[in-house]
């Protein structure tokens, strides 16, 4: 059995972004998306319909948010995106390959 996976995304605002972000993320075992408390679109439905953990946490700092979402993953590995990128085939091999 391979090692379990989180791909997790920190979001404020993304909802033009995070759709497409999500579905390149379908391979991992869990999507966890971290939303700004202070996020006012619809950013926690979208991530919410797609089927990811939706968390809120107040924004400090990107590195408070960022650790957050460690202590709040539950697969042995995490593989952070940003809402803006999208994973391609070959990282999806890449990224499944090295953990396996």
């Amino acid at each position: 059995m391979r090692p379990t996976l989180t791909a997790a995304v920190i979001a404020r605002d993304e909802e033009q972004m995070l759709g497409d972000c999500l579905r390149s993320l379908e391979f991992a075992d869990e999507c966890l998306v971290v939303v700004d408390a202070a996020t006012d679109d619809r950013t926690r439905e979208i991530a919410a319909e797609l089927g990811a953990r939706v968390e809120e946490r107040v924004f400090d700092t990107f590195a408070a948010q960022r650790d957050a979402a460690l202590k709040l993953a539950t697969g042995e590995w995490v593989f952070f995106v940003d809402a803006d990128e999208r994973v391609p085939l070959a990282l999806r091999l890449e990224v499944l390959s090295t953990i396996a």
